[in-house]
């Protein structure tokens, strides 16, 4: 039951063991209610500032807090208070500017607007996606980090973090004025500058 409430695709779920009758009702019930959520967003998406788009990274998407999603019109969202753990591969998505919110799935996603499409496109490299070389001990005030990119950027911001990690992918964006760096596999984003 619990695999046919996910959905009637889902290889558990089993209707076979249903009457016949029983089955064309429930699969009639899926279509409608499949219908009925792509109206929904069709009409978001007509209605409001929503868009459709696609999520160029992470790949795979899990829809976790704090994750940092580029989406295909250089946007760039981080997910808040979420944990769905999708594993999807470049999914579509609809993208909600005032309501902090993308769609993937059919699921609503709480996540805050970073990066706007216009800036990311007026300012050409608002965005860098790296990893860092040197060795990489935590975040720290003062740690200088080298990218593969041949960047460093130096965090100035006073937040510590202990974590060893070898080449650990990055993301650079620039948001109110201040670089932010998001490490994979810490939460927070701390402010850098660029050294060179």
């Amino acid at each position: 039951l619990e695999a046919c409430q996910r959905s009637i695709e889902d290889e558990l779920c089993n209707l076979k063991i249903l009457d016949p009758s029983l089955q064309d009702l429930l699969r009639q019930l899926d279509q409608s209610k499949n219908r009925k959520n792509s109206d929904r967003i069709n009409s978001m998406v007509t209605a409001g500032d929503c868009y459709p788009t696609s999520i160029r990274s992470p790949s795979p998407f899990m829809g976790n807090h704090g994750e940092l999603v580029k989406l295909g019109d250089g946007s760039v969202w981080e997910v808040q208070f979420e944990y769905e753990y999708m594993y999807e591969y470049y999914p579509s998505a609809v993208a909600c500017p005032s309501q902090a919110m993308l769609i993937v799935n059919d699921k609503k996603i709480s996540a805050n607007l970073l990066v706007s499409p216009n800036s990311a496109i007026q300012s050409g490299n608002s965005v860098i996606e790296s990893y860092i070389e040197n060795d990489f001990q935590g975040l720290n005030s003062g740690n200088l980090y080298k990218l593969s990119n041949g960047q460093i950027w130096e965090q100035i911001e006073p937040w510590v973090w202990v974590w060893v990690w070898v080449r650990p992918e990055v993301i650079i964006y620039r948001t109110r004025g201040v670089y932010k760096m998001k490490v994979e596999g810490i939460d927070h984003a701390v402010t850098v500058r660029r050294v060179r």
